[in-house]
C-alpha cells in the first residue's frame, strides 16, 4: 500500500506541468500535524510547517523544476544540518562501527523528492544507469539482483562448472564521495548548466553538527560524502559507481545500490581465481581514482558449486592487493542467505528464526486483537519474510 501511494505521488509530480496540481500533489505527502519532528535540528516543526505550506508551495514547486530555474541555488536552510550516530555492530567503543544519518530539515526533504522524481525519470528516458544495476531502475529491485546471480550459479553448476564471486564492500562508501568527481560524471551523463549548478550547490559547502541526546556539537565544513538520511544521497551514490563495470575485463558483475559482486564461472578453480583477481585490482584502481576505499575486512570471497566439485578444490583463496579476502561458506547477500551449494538450507534457517520471533511476539499479543487485526499483523511483520525473494 505505501508503495503504491508512493508511486501514484511520485507520477503525479512527474507528469504535471501545472503547479497547482503540483501543489496540491505535494500538500498530500506532507505530514500531518500528528507527525513526530524528524528534523530536530530544523527550527521549523512538522505541524509548523503544515500552517505555512500554502503560503510557500507554489515558489516551492517553482524552485524544484529543475529546467526552470532561475537562482540554481539551494537555500542556506537546506545545508546545515545534524547527524546522530548509528551503530552497525556490537562493539560500541569502536569508532568505525558507527555511521552518520543526517537529520534534514523538511523544507530540504520536500524539495529533494521532487528533484529524485525527475532525476529517475531522466536517467531512464536517456539509459544512463548501467544494465548491470538494479536499483533505482524500473522493473529491477534486490529480488532482480539475487534472481540473476543465482540463475547463473545454478546454470554452471548443470555444467559441471564452479562460479567464483567476491561480495565488496567500500568503507564509508557514502562519506567518501568526492563531489567533483560526482559532478564531472553527473555532467558526462548529460546533466548540465542550471542543473549543474543546483547539484553543486546541494553538495556543498555545508556544515554539520552531531547531536548525542540533548546536546549539539560545533558545526564543521564537509569536503566529501552524499548525505545519509537523504532522498538524493542513494541515487547520486548510484550514479558515482555506474562506470564500474566498464573496468572488468573478466568477470561479470551485479549490482543494487552499494552493494556490489563481480564473479566468474568455469571448470578450472585457477582460471576463476586468476580473473577474479586481475579484476579486483581493476576495482581498487577504479576506486582510487574515484576516491573512494575498498573494506578488505568486509569484502567476502566464495566458490559455488556442487559437492563433487567443491571436494575437488584446495586452498582456493583471492588476494587483494597483497591481502587475502575471507572465505566464507555462506553469505547474506541482499537479504538472502547463499550457502556455497545453493541448497537453501542455511535461507530456511533465517527465515525460520525470523518468524519465530515475530510470530512470539503476536502470540504474546493475540488475545487483545481481533481476527481482522491479527490478520493485518501477520499480513504485515511476518508474511513478508516469507514471500521476500521466493522467485529466486
Amino acid at each position: 500500500m505505501k508503495k503504491a501511494k508512493s508511486d501514484y505521488y511520485s507520477s503525479r509530480l512527474t507528469e504535471t506541468q501545472d503547479p497547482k496540481t503540483m501543489w496540491r500533489t505535494l500538500k498530500k505527502i506532507m505530514p500531518d500535524k500528528k507527525t513526530a519532528d524528524a528534523s530536530k535540528n530544523s527550527s521549523l516543526s512538522a505541524s509548523k510547517f503544515n500552517h505555512l505550506f500554502t503560503s510557500i508551495a507554489g515558489k516551492l514547486c517553482e524552485r524544484s523544476r529543475l529546467s526552470t530555474f532561475i537562482k540554481p541555488q539551494t537555500p542556506r536552510v537546506n545545508k546545515n544540518f545534524s547527524i546522530e550516530e548509528m551503530n552497525e555492530r556490537t562493539q560500541r567503543n569502536e569508532e568505525s562501527n558507527y555511521r552518520p544519518i543526517s537529520v534534514l530539515p523538511l523544507v530540504s526533504k520536500i524539495m529533494e523528492r521532487e528533484i529524485q522524481v525527475q532525476l529517475v525519470k531522466f536517467l531512464e528516458a536517456n539509459e544512463v544507469l548501467s544494465v548491470y544495476q538494479s536499483g533505482f531502475r524500473k522493473g529491477h529491485s534486490t529480488e532482480t539482483a539475487v534472481s540473476y546471480l543465482t540463475d547463473q550459479i545454478l546454470e554452471h553448476m548443470d555444467k559441471q562448472q564452479m562460479t567464483g564471486p567476491v561480495f565488496i564492500d567500500r568503507k564509508k562508501a557514502f562519506d567518501l564521495s568526492n563531489h567533483n568527481c560526482l559532478l564531472q560524471k553527473l555532467e558526462h551523463y548529460g546533466i548540465k548548466g542550471k542543473s549543474l549548478t543546483w547539484f553543486q550547490n546541494y553538495l556543498g559547502p555545508r556544515t554539520q553538527g552531531v547531536r548525542f541526546g540533548q546536546d549539539l556539537s560545533s558545526s564543521l565544513l564537509i569536503k566529501y560524502s552524499v548525505p545519509q538520511g537523504s532522498l538524493l544521497g542513494p541515487l547520486l551514490f548510484v550514479i558515482h559507481i555506474n562506470d564500474l563495470p566498464s573496468y572488468l575485463k573478466n568477470t561479470h558483475i551485479s549490482m543494487y545500490a552499494d552493494d556490489t559482486v563481480i564473479y566468474c564461472s568455469g571448470a578450472n578453480p585457477k582460471e576463476i581465481k586468476k580473473a577474479l583477481q586481475e579484476d579486483l585490482e581493476r576495482v581498487v584502481t577504479w576506486m582510487k581514482i574515484d576516491r573512494l576505499v575498498l573494506n578488505k575486512d568486509r569484502t567476502k570471497g566464495m566458490l559455488f558449486g556442487t559437492r563433487q566439485r567443491l571436494e575437488t578444490v584446495a586452498n582456493f583463496n583471492i588476494i587483494i592487493s597483497g591481502i587475502n579476502v575471507e572465505m566464507v561458506s555462506k553469505f547474506t547477500y541482499l537479504g538472502v542467505t547463499l550457502d556455497e551449494e545453493l541448497k537453501w538450507k542455511a535461507h530456511a534457517e533465517d527465515v525460520h528464526r525470523k518468524v519465530s520471533k515475530r510470530l512470539g511476539l503476536l502470540i504474546r499479543i493475540r488475545s487483545s486483537l481481533t481476527l481482522q487485526a491479527a490478520q493485518v499483523v501477520y499480513k504485515c511483520i511476518i508474511e513478508p519474510i516469507f514471500s521476500y525473494a521466493d522467485s529466486a
